[in-house]
């Protein structure tokens, strides 16, 4: 090559340098993300929960979805709340709650930030999504419809309140819908996702709202009530369907509530169906232990366990059935034939149970309807600790609706007067305090931050520094 030549490829070998540069930082200008880009991911990745006020943190649940129990397991491992609000106790030995005299009215307002009215209670436990809590209740004196409320998250101010009723849907499904049960229509808890509110109630009626109250769809699912006390299952939502249980599992188009698929042979029960994966695939573990394919609600297992009140814990690849009757079985590994999940203990505890458990550190934490804490070894269904929590009184008509719950370092239990107990947990009973509101509910205690959120029986309670 001469010196021609290799002038001639230099020049070339810089133009198309130049021409490189110039369309990479063409394609890197064009991608780069508006600065509040990476934060609305976190926002969707954190179930759309906002930062509203001091002290009150975006929440990091599990899962995107906010519906019972927070994520479904019961465990807010990042929330910090206060320890004490309303009427509190020291232990004191052995001293139950149901000793402990009626506080006075001035008591109750101990680290209580906020209130907000929310008509008659339900068992429903509230739900989050950006910067608002919803919450579905029974009809208030008078009315016949029930009610979902939307409350500003930081200050409680009522923001709006929409009656779920049949009336668009005409006097041939009105006629249809049966009275209510002991347990009400609004005992299951809603779930909120992607600034919907998506609400199940017991008389068949499910319903869709936007988060600023405007309503979107509500359907009937026309299926007889097989339970004595009414329907309480809580609706889920996965791969993109809601899916509900009424006499039997249904799954409902999101964008306008259209049946999808029906398992019919699925029997439904008072506890709330379970999410789990086996091979990647998404499944649903219904309180009757049937495994059921999320996609397209093909009957994969059926009864590998049983709880009559309590939903399914699941935790990996190993779901725990825990009520009169004990049980964990491990799923399999993949989606094939035969299909098979091996049962890895069995066992029992006296008094029927209401409250689902929650899992930690190996230790399953649970309590019956009489008030009997029991703390059992996930591995082998041992029961490592049996005790009175003194949240059920010998007299007058006290439930342990509300399920349990883990919040920072401290375990949470209640009753439906208001009355919670917190405990350490361990293989050793160690109280820390007592605390007793005005009135209390069937729903379970919520998580957010330094903050949670109980029900009394007409007020949504705000718990906070």
């Amino acid at each position: 090559m001469d010196g021609k030549q290799a002038f001639i490829v230099v020049v070339l070998l810089v133009c198309v340098g130049g021409l490189f540069f110039a369309y990479t930082s063409f394609v890197k200008g064009s991608a780069k993300q508006p600065p509040n880009a990476q934060a609305n991911l976190n926002k969707t990745i954190n179930g759309g929960v906002e930062k509203v006020a001091d002290g009150v943190p975006p929440a990091a649940p599990r899962s995107g979805v906010f519906g019972w129990r927070g994520d479904g397991c019961g465990c807010f491992p990042d929330a910090d709340p206060p320890l004490t609000w309303g009427h509190s106790e020291e232990p004191k030995g052995a001293q139950p709650i149901k000793d402990v005299k009626p506080p006075a009215e001035s008591d109750y307002q101990k680290n209580l930030k906020w209130s907000a009215k929310t008509g008659t209670t339900g068992y429903a436990s509230p739900v989050i999504m950006n910067g608002k809590i919803f919450v579905v209740s029974e009809p208030d004196s008078g009315g016949t419809h029930d009610e979902l409320y939307a409350v500003d998250l930081a200050d409680g101010k009522a923001l709006w309140k929409k009656t779920i009723s049949a009336d668009k849907l005409g006097d041939e499904i009105k006629g249809k819908l049966p009275e209510r049960g002991s347990t009400g229509t609004a005992a299951a808890t809603p779930v909120a996702h992607a600034g919907c509110v998506y609400v199940a109630l017991g008389n068949g009626l499910v319903a869709c709202f936007r988060e600023d109250g405007t309503e979107v769809w509500t359907v009937f699912l026309d299926q007889p009530t097989v339970l004595e006390y009414g329907r309480s299952a809580s609706p889920l939502l996965a791969d993109g369907k809601l899916l509900v249980m009424g006499a039997h599992l249904t799954a409902l188009n999101l964008a306008n509530g259209q049946v999808l698929w029906e398992a019919k042979e699925v029997a439904c029960s008072y506890g709330s169906p379970a999410l789990a994966k086996i091979g990647g695939e998404e499944v649903i573990i219904t309180p009757r232990g049937d495994v059921v394919g999320v996609r397209d609600g093909k009957v994969l297992l059926k009864e590998i366990g049983q709880t009559a009140h309590t939903t399914p814990l699941v935790h990996e690849d190993i779901v725990y059935f825990i009520d009169q009757g004990c049980s964990a079985v491990r799923l399999p590994k993949k989606i094939e034939t035969p299909l098979e999940a091996k049962r890895l203990w069995v066992g029992s505890v006296e008094g029927e149970t209401f409250a689902s458990p929650v899992l930690h550190a190996n230790r399953l934490y649970t309590i019956d309807s009489h008030g009997i804490y029991r703390v059992l070894d996930a591995g082998t269904g041992k029961i490592l600790l049996e005790k009175d929590s003194g949240l059920k009184p010998a007299e007058g008509e006290v439930n342990l609706y509300p399920s349990v719950t883990l919040a920072g370092k401290y375990l949470f239990l209640s009753n439906d007067r208001g009355q919670t107990l917190l405990l350490e947990p361990g293989d050793e009973y160690k109280e820390v305090r007592r605390n007793h509101l005005e009135s209390g509910a069937g729903g379970s205690l919520l998580f957010l931050g330094k903050h949670l959120f109980v029900r009394g029986e007409r007020r949504l309670f705000c718990v906070g520094p």
